[in-house]
């Protein structure tokens, strides 16, 4: 099936209205997941819909060989979506993965890194599904077990400077470029020690500034709820 094809060809060009509905698509999840993340049958839609991306996703790259330059679950958006279902509840690195999920499913959205197959291929249609799918849970995982002393910035500056530099380290070993440490988006750079700057600081900044928010939002909601009850 060529859905399933294991030889590359040519990245996809998708339109530009494929493009502006790609992201349309983001707020309007944010918007359902606000109003239905207490609904069990909302929340087992997503889970169901992440592992069987995840479940594809490793398939097909088992049947190219689980090749290690490009198949380890390395990248922090693929770390976040194995976070969800192997991570326990209510820990500190699995909140972080969470911050981390939500401002990094944006960003993947607004700048997709596509596989060179059709757009229409197990790969790219995973890279879409699994970043709505983390988009989704990771918010419900915040609106259920979100405690803004777990991820204080020190801990969010360490943990991730310690996982950034094992993957680095994992990089110069398999040829990849996982965690993007090898060669970030947009700049384009080469020089791992700067890489790793950036990388790292860029990550600690989306994750403060997801946790800014979600605080808003949360205080906003209580103040609703105060509102209704008068």
């Amino acid at each position: 099936m060529d859905f399933f094809n294991i030889a590359p060809g040519s990245f996809p060009q998708p339109s530009v209205a494929f493009y502006i509905s790609t992201l349309l698509m983001a707020p309007l999840l944010i918007l359902m997941t606000w109003r239905y993340h207490h609904n069990r049958y909302y929340r087992a839609c997503f889970l169901i819909l992440q592992f069987s991306q995840l479940l594809a996703l490793y398939g097909w790259f088992a049947l190219k060989g689980f090749p290690l330059s490009e198949a380890l679950p390395l990248y922090h958006c693929r770390i976040g979506m194995l976070a969800i279902f192997f991570f326990p509840d209510k820990s500190r690195i699995k909140q972080l993965f969470m911050l981390l999920g939500v401002a990094g499913s944006l960003l993947a959205l607004c700048c997709p890194d596509f596989y060179p197959y059709p757009l229409f291929h197990v790969s790219n249609v995973a890279f879409y599904l699994g970043h709505y799918m983390l988009l989704v849970n990771a918010m419900i995982y915040l609106f259920q077990y979100y405690q803004p002393a777990k991820t204080s910035l020190h801990y969010c500056l360490t943990r991730l400077a310690v996982i950034n530099a094992l993957i680095v380290a994992i990089n110069t070993v398999t040829g990849g470029n996982y965690g993007f440490l090898a060669d970030p988006p947009i700049i384009h750079t080469h020089f791992v020690p700067v890489n790793f700057l950036l990388v790292t600081g860029v990550l600690v900044l989306i994750a403060k500034l997801v946790e800014l928010i979600w605080l808003k939002l949360i205080y906003l909601s209580q103040d609703k709820t105060l509102l209704l009850s008068k």
